[in-house]
């Protein structure tokens, strides 16, 4: 509960602090894959399999299919509030220095990958775990 990177409160106009669990996406480059990003999500997916659960893939958001739950022009205030509920790190690349974030703006924006969030703003991470429909 306690890991939600940094959060604006829209109706009392609060930014929270501290920042929890916010981390870079990678220390080299855009891609996902050996990112450290990737290290926490293959982590959590792991413990979810210890638990029992079905886990087929595990990976991040995708801008693409924050467009679907709602962001248009890269706002999320359409989106339901748990798209927009924490600041976290897409599985998206902008170009080769940036990836698409969303943040507690209601905003999706671009962040270089090496920006590990700092004092003024915090990107954590949220997976996207993928489960069977026959676990259902």
């Amino acid at each position: 509960d306690d890991a939600i990177g940094y959060i604006w409160d829209f109706d009392n106009q609060t930014l929270y602090f501290p920042f929890v669990a916010t981390v870079a996406f990678s220390t080299s480059s855009s891609s996902y894959s050996g990112s450290i990003v990737e290290g926490y999500v293959n982590e959590y997916s792991n413990y979810l399999k210890t638990l029992g659960a079905k886990v087929s893939n595990a990976r991040l958001i995708t801008k693409n299919e924050l467009e679907m739950l709602g962001c248009v022009n890269n706002s999320c205030a359409s989106a339901q509030s748990w798209v927009y509920a924490t600041s976290y790190w897409t599985g998206s690349a902008v170009d080769s220095e940036n990836i698409w974030v969303v943040d507690a703006w209601r905003l999706i924006s671009e962040w270089h990958y090496d920006n590990p969030g700092g004092r003024e703003i915090g990107w954590g991470v949220r997976p996207v775990i993928e489960i069977p429909l026959s676990e259902f």
